[in-house]
């Protein structure tokens, strides 16, 4: 009996030993799972004739199993949903996006699109201004650039139709 509770024991301890390695190899597993389906997304966006379902599918399945790409997935997902009509929809990903990374001034600047396309020109106007405050203290002079036209031209677009209201 003494020998076979010790045996007992030892199997208990074997187990448990094993139990995070499990969980490492079941995490690793899904990770790589993650990166594949993010990968096949960002594949699909770039076809001249994107499968939005398909994009929509594999992104919402990174977000679930994956936190390392979620920044971008919101990103790539919030241009999924614009092509397929839900500018609204597109809005609050890019959001979370910037919540995640509040820094990243192409985040900023796909928001202000999206803004501009429902309607809400002055949170586009706020939204290239600090896109453009980010690029420019980043050293990103492409997008600063970029972003610096596109705000004089909405600047001028939002000024025009002020004016006229009056």
């Amino acid at each position: 009996m003494h020998k076979q509770h010790r045996i007992s024991i030892l199997l208990v301890i074997f187990v448990l030993s094993i139990c995070p390695l499990r969980a490492q190899i079941q995490a690793s597993a899904t990770n790589a799972h993650a990166d594949s389906l993010y990968n096949t997304a960002l594949s699909l966006c770039k076809q001249r004739t994107p499968d939005i379902a398909r994009v929509l599918e594999c992104l919402n399945t990174v977000l679930r199993l994956n936190p390392k790409h979620s920044a971008n997935a919101y990103k790539w997902r919030s241009w999924a949903k614009q092509r397929t009509g839900d500018v609204q929809g597109a809005i609050e990903d890019v959001s979370t996006a910037i919540i995640m990374q509040p820094k990243e001034a192409r985040f900023y600047a796909i928001r202000a699109d999206l803004k501009q396309q429902h309607g809400d020109l002055q949170g586009a106007l706020d939204d290239i201004g600090l896109a453009l405050q980010l690029a420019e203290a980043s050293a990103d002079t492409l997008v600063y650039n970029a972003l610096r036209a596109d705000y004089l031209t909405e600047k001028y677009r939002h000024d025009s139709l002020a004016a006229r209201r009056k």
